[in-house]
Parts: C-alpha cells; sequence; structure tokens
C-alpha cells in the first residue's frame, strides 16, 4: 500500500536537511537541487529505505533536478507537435490536448524509474513508464501527490495573502513558508511515488495485464 504517513513525516526527519532544503528552495535555479534530491529520496522509498539523502552531494543533485526538467521536455515534444497541427486543424488540437495529459501522467513514472535505476535512458522507457502508471496504484499515489500539493500550495497562498500588507513580512514570512511547503510537498509527494513504483516493479501492485484469464476445462462425465 501506498506509504502516505511516513511520506508526510519524511521530510520532518532531520531538522537540518529541513533547514537546508527550505533555503535551497527559495532560490531561483539553485532550487533545481530539490528535484534532483527528491528523486534520491524516491529511489530510496523504493526499497523501502526512508533516510533522507546527505545535501554534500549538491552539484549532483542540481544535474539531476536539471535532466528531469529536460525529460519532461522531450515527453512534451509529441503531444506539442500534434498541438501545433491543430492550429491548421482544429480537432486535431483537442487530440493534442488528450496526449499532452496522457503523456505527463506516464512521465511522471518515467522520471521514477530514471532515479531509481540510476539510468536517465530509463525516462524514455516509454513501454515501462505507461505499464507502470495506467494501474490503479499509481493513480492512488498521483492523485495523493496532487492532494498534498493543493493543500499545502493553499496555507502558502493564504500565508501570502495575510502578509501582503506588509512588504518586509511578505518577502520574509512569504519566502520562508514558500520555500517550506516547496520542500514538504517534493519529498512527501516523490516517497509516495517511489514507494508505489517499487511496489509494482516488485510485483505487489496489479495491473490490468497481469491478469491472467482463467481456463475453465469442461466436466467429464462419470463412468457408471
Amino acid at each position: 500500500m501506498v506509504e502516505f504517513a511516513r511520506a508526510l513525516q519524511r521530510p520532518f526527519a532531520d531538522w537540518k536537511k529541513l533547514v537546508i532544503g527550505t533555503i535551497v528552495s527559495m532560490v531561483p535555479i539553485v532550487n533545481i537541487a530539490l528535484t534532483g534530491y527528491a528523486l534520491e529520496c524516491a529511489a530510496r522509498a523504493s526499497s523501502r529505505d526512508w533516510s533522507l539523502p546527505s545535501w554534500r552531494t549538491f552539484g549532483q543533485h542540481w544535474i539531476r533536478g536539471l535532466l528531469v526538467a529536460v525529460a519532461y521536455l522531450v515527453w512534451a515534444l509529441i503531444p506539442l507537435v500534434v498541438g501545433l497541427l491543430g492550429l491548421v486543424f482544429l480537432p486535431i488540437m483537442f487530440v493534442g490536448m488528450i496526449l499532452f495529459a496522457l503523456f505527463a501522467y506516464a512521465a511522471s513514472a518515467a522520471i521514477i524509474a530514471y532515479g531509481v535505476e540510476d539510468n536517465f535512458k530509463a525516462a524514455f522507457d516509454y513501454k515501462n513508464a505507461f505499464r507502470v502508471a495506467f494501474t490503479g496504484k499509481w493513480l492512488v499515489a498521483i492523485l495523493l501527490t496532487a492532494l498534498i500539493s493543493t493543500v499545502l500550495g493553499g496555507i502558502a497562498v493564504a500565508v501570502i495573502w495575510v502578509s501582503q500588507a506588509n512588504p518586509v513580512l511578505l518577502y520574509t514570512a512569504g519566502g520562508i513558508i514558500g520555500g517550506l511547503t516547496s520542500w514538504i510537498a517534493s519529498i512527501a509527494s516523490f516517497t509516495i511515488m517511489g514507494a508505489a513504483y517499487g511496489e509494482l516493479q516488485g510485483g505487489i501492485g496489479i495491473s490490468i495485464k497481469s491478469i491472467k484469464p482463467v481456463k475453465i476445462k469442461p466436466f467429464k462425465k462419470r463412468r457408471r
């Protein structure tokens, strides 16, 4: 089962790493490292390791975060091309929108595969990505990550709205809360996805393709 409780507790497992993660989240461009760090969290969660990685390999985290952005861009190319063709023929545009939603959904599984296997090529294993993505377990994982992001995003917006009358408070409290919520959302979400991916790859999760039809043998007449 998706580790929701562990995912929520994990960002607070080490206060020193939490402070560093919050600061990193607040700085543009530097915050790319948070994605790479969260990806390492996903890789560990896939093997039931709930510890937080070290920040000493900051450069490695930053590069991985940048590669995640590149992978998402590549995944978006096909829907983007189809969408552009829709400028000429309108119905194709709707096809492009549907493809964009499907590819964005499957891309989440591909990104986690990259982190777990520590191989950038795994981010473009379309067959594996769609196989993992279209399972009930992965759908639950994505819904939980969406819930976490929505709640924490709402908190951040509320703090910014309350503090907007005071510019100093807005940039300090707003910035800190924004960085903190980004840290919590990233670590918790990637932990959930990593755990779900590990269960699916380990055969714990059940996909539609894994269900084999039962063959019913005809009854034989008993001899008297």
